[in-house]
């Protein structure tokens, strides 16, 4: 079972060291996801393990306000359909991979789109070039 199901499972009960009396209100978990962002953006890059410990809390509180949310709107119970399908919301080891990998795409994206953009202009005057000539020699002939 993924972890997040198995944070998503407990019901009101996020993780075994939050206290069962209540749930996470989403003005707590949105307050709390803020923090450990905040956290994780000011830490210099040779903190390894408090900025580790930030990602993973950064993920913790993306789950409990995404839980929380639907609590709130009477939807618990879909969270436990969705958690199977949200293992992507944490970020793994591959994250600065996967941005480069975004960052290169973007870029040929763009590259790819620009030459399609030139290319249909080629062909767009090389077509009126076209008709222009073939009305002039229509116009001889006639």
């Amino acid at each position: 079972m993924h972890a997040l199901a198995a944070l998503l499972s407990l019901g009101p009960r996020f993780d075994a060291e939050a206290d069962g009396s209540s749930a996470t209100s989403v003005a707590d978990a949105r307050e709390s996801l803020a923090f450990w962002r905040a956290r994780r953006s000011r830490l210099p890059w040779h903190r390894r393990t408090e900025r580790a410990e930030a990602r993973t809390m950064v993920w913790r509180w993306r789950a409990r306000l995404l839980h929380a949310n639907l609590e709130r709107r009477q939807l618990g119970s879909l969270a436990l359909r969705l958690a199977p399908l949200l293992p992507g919301l944490r970020a793994g080891r591959g994250e600065p991979a996967r941005r480069l990998g975004v960052l290169v795409l973007r870029r040929t994206v763009r590259r790819a789109r620009r030459r399609l953009l030139v290319a249909a202009a080629a062909t767009a005057v090389g077509g009126l070039a076209a008709l222009a000539l073939l009305v002039v020699v229509a116009s001889q002939l006639l």
